[in-house]
């Protein structure tokens, strides 16, 4: 326990001796062509699809899904249903077969909770903090964080794990999978790493004291390479795409890798705090009104039809 309290002790202190300068917030307005330019939006295979076909074969679904491997699982007449990008119904594509369970429960019986295996760490709870062990139940991380109040524990994702090191603030930092510190930073959202980026609000601080903040994307170094404004929340890229919203005046819209605008969400009609993703070129989403579709990265939508 000692050991576990020392290593939590080391990891908070080289985040505090090596935060960086802090960072003024720029106001960002028009299509955010000004922001500071990050990594370039790698190619991404889509194929064609119809917009207006789709259009036709949602009318009266309660439930859609994203497409992977180009077919939508979509909830229509009482029962789980297939379709293609063209609209038409196609039979279920198998997905991969899950993992080996053999073993596991004797290894969680020892902890009071857990979670999932996510790129090979499981995160576990005993003794009021939270470790995590590998495929092999070992415990590689010993169980020294606390549980964030109205926050699950995190999982890693591109080698990363975000988890509580200042309690007292809630503030998170990124650990590898050897527990040891990822880059030095303080963050108030525990954001998982995708396509390279994850947004954050990061909190600069001198000594216990918070001297600014700045909301945006930042990079596997710490570096920030999309800065946002101040109201603004990131959700995680997929596809090359990424919904921001403004909680303030209660707006959101879509981002490429630069930080470009692709288009804005009409929030009379759509929800601001749904976490929308695109997947395959094409993003699904519910109205106000219950009614489902899909928007392409150019803003077109099936509600055009």
């Amino acid at each position: 326990m000692i050991l576990a309290v020392l290593s939590a002790a080391m990891l908070f202190s080289a985040c505090k001796n090596s935060k960086p300068e802090p960072v003024e917030v720029q106001p960002v307005d028009g299509d955010a062509a000004e922001m500071p330019a990050g990594p370039a939006a790698g190619p991404v295979a889509e194929t064609a699809y119809d917009l207006e076909a789709l259009a036709g074969v949602l009318t009266g679904c309660s439930s859609v899904e994203n497409f992977k491997n180009g077919v939508a699982a979509i909830h229509k007449d009482g029962e789980w249903q297939y379709i293609d990008k063209m609209g038409h119904f196609v039979d279920r594509v198998s997905g991969e077969d899950d993992s080996d369970q053999a073993g596991l429960d004797e290894w969680f019986s020892q902890y009071e909770s857990h979670g999932q295996f996510s790129e090979g760490m499981c995160w576990v709870y005993r003794d009021y903090g939270i470790g995590y062990i590998d495929e092999k139940g070992e415990l590689v991380i010993p169980c020294q964080y606390e549980w964030a109040v109205d926050h699950s524990p995190c999982d890693f994702h591109e080698g990363v794990c975000p988890v509580l090191t200042i309690p007292e603030r809630e503030l998170f930092s990124y650990i590898d999978k050897t527990g040891q510190l990822a880059f030095p930073g303080f963050y108030s959202t525990e954001s998982s790493f995708s396509e390279g980026l994850a947004g954050v609000r990061q909190f600069f601080m001198d000594g216990d004291d918070v001297t600014g903040t700045q909301p945006g994307y930042i990079d596997h170094t710490g570096k920030m390479v999309i800065f946002l404004t101040d109201n603004d929340f990131g959700y995680p890229f997929h596809d090359g795409a990424a919904k921001v919203s403004n909680w303030l005046d209660d707006t959101a819209w879509f981002i490429d890798k630069s930080g470009k605008k692709l288009f804005d969400l009409d929030m009379t009609r759509f929800y601001r705090s749904t976490d929308n993703s695109f997947s395959e070129g094409l993003c699904a989403i519910c109205d106000k009104e219950g009614r489902w579709g899909f928007f392409d990265k150019t803003g077109r939508s099936t509600f055009d039809f």
